[in-house]
């Protein structure tokens, strides 16, 4: 392409070697034509188009004809192959802002135009003056937009243009500016400052606020715990209150509410309950294994759980635990389960996965599109060895808080806000052949 020529390359050979786009001068030629592998010597060089520029176009095609037999060259105008045609490229036009636009956000603006030209990149033109002298940008693009997060406010004029540049060989006007010339935009006198998303958090976090109820019981939020959240209350209000904040200062507001709001919601009273209370209840126990001393001990393969109401909403459920297995073995713990027997995933219920290389928080069964997969590495369980473990689900005003914590150590804290499984429901433990699991009261 370029400067070359169009060839079609058939696998014949010239003077004795085979033929290539490159000349190799030869001392002697061969005394015959022959044809060997597809390869044919010739006595002498079929009639090329120009030596000297390396174009070994074919003019005359008789030598070939006569050396194979039933030879044919292509039809190039049946191939549908063009010659050599010129793209110019097309007019296009600026779109927006609009020419004149006012009011513009000088920090969230975009400068867009009409991508009809044939260009595979533009040049952009940002200035301060209709002339072009003091410019603010000036550089290549790859899309028919460009984003502006830096200009000033202040009603500030900016003046723009576009070229659009096209690299393909066959444009021999490469360049355009856009149709309809220079377009101008003024920027606002001030950001334009967005508070809609921080109004509604701080209507929630209020609501949470007035309703909470400290105390020491199950469930009440703990002592102190609205003295330390009610200033973040407060700030967030002075920044509604404010005319002169950004937006920047008010996305940093809404972050840190949010945040000190959660941390206000996860402060109930959640009571720890043994498991060793949930032995005591012998009779709501299915295929309770090989029990004794507050400890029962299963090899897998195994499903049983536990259905009596000992555990409450506001409840976490600590243990003593111990597991053994293989890479792809494994042993979990249902809580909120709607049954105790068979696989797992058949069972709408929140799922602690253990393997020996990673922890898991599932849940396929809650609705659709609400399903919940977490996985972190087993940085936590040793092969064989009790660990105090904590399993928890506890209602909150947005969903259920599922908790898990090894010797202490948080794994997972995690808000399940769509189609939560609010209803109490059993205990389900299962585990895959192979594994050896331990389950004692904690201490």
């Amino acid at each position: 392409y370029g400067d070359e020529e169009l060839f079609v390359r058939y696998d014949v050979g010239f003077e004795g070697i085979p033929a290539t786009w490159e000349y190799s001068e030869l001392a002697t030629y061969p005394g015959t034509n022959n044809v060997t592998e597809n390869n044919v010597v010739f006595e002498k060089w079929p009639e090329v188009r120009n030596k000297e520029k390396n174009d070994v176009q074919i003019v005359d095609w008789s030598e070939i004809q006569e050396a194979i037999p039933d030879f044919e060259p292509l039809n190039i105008d049946e191939m549908g192959i063009e010659g050599e045609t010129e793209i110019p490229l097309d007019d296009f036009t600026l779109s927006f802002p609009v020419d004149g636009a006012i009011d513009v956000d000088a920090h969230d603006v975009v400068l867009s135009w009409s991508d009809k030209s044939g260009a595979n990149r533009f040049r952009l033109v940002v200035a301060e003056d209709r002339e072009f002298k003091n410019i603010v940008f000036d550089d290549y693009v790859t899309k028919n937009y460009k984003h502006f997060t830096n200009l000033r406010y202040g009603r500030r004029t900016y003046y723009w243009k576009v070229m659009a540049i096209s690299d393909h060989y066959k444009c021999t006007d490469n360049q355009k500016w856009n149709v309809d010339g220079v377009y101008s935009f003024r920027t606002s006198q001030n950001e334009n400052v967005s508070k809609y998303t921080l109004e509604e958090a701080l209507e929630v976090a209020k609501l949470d606020y007035e309703k909470a109820v400290e105390g020491d019981g199950p469930g009440q939020i703990k002592l102190g715990a609205k003295e330390l959240f009610l200033p973040y209350i407060q700030k967030a209000e002075e920044i509604v209150k404010s005319k002169t904040v950004t937006n920047k200062q008010v996305k940093r507001e809404l972050e840190t509410l949010k945040a000190q709001h959660l941390a206000f919601t996860v402060s109930k009273n959640f009571e720890d309950i043994n498991i060793s209370k949930l032995f005591a209840d012998k009779a709501n126990w299915t295929a309770l294994p090989n029990f004794s001393n507050n400890m029962i001990s299963f090899n897998g393969p195994v499903s049983f759980g536990y259905t009596g109401d000992v555990l409450k909403p506001y409840h976490n459920l600590k243990m003593r635990m111990s597991f053994e297995g293989e890479k792809d073995q494994y042993v979990t713990v249902g809580v909120r389960s709607s049954g105790v027997a068979g696989d797992p995933w058949l069972l709408k219920q929140y799922i602690f996965l253990i393997k020996p290389d990673v922890i898991e928080l599932q849940s396929f069964r809650c609705g659709e599109g609400n399903n919940i997969f977490e996985s972190v590495p087993n940085d936590y369980i040793k092969p064989g060895v009790l660990h105090d473990i904590t399993f928890g689900a506890n209602n909150e005003d947005e969903g259920v808080r599922l908790v898990l914590t090894v010797d202490g150590k948080e794994v997972y804290n995690y808000l399940h806000k769509n189609n939560p499984i609010n209803q109490l429901g059993s205990l389900h433990i299962y585990a895959t052949g192979g594994t050896k699991v331990r389950i004692a009261e904690a201490k």
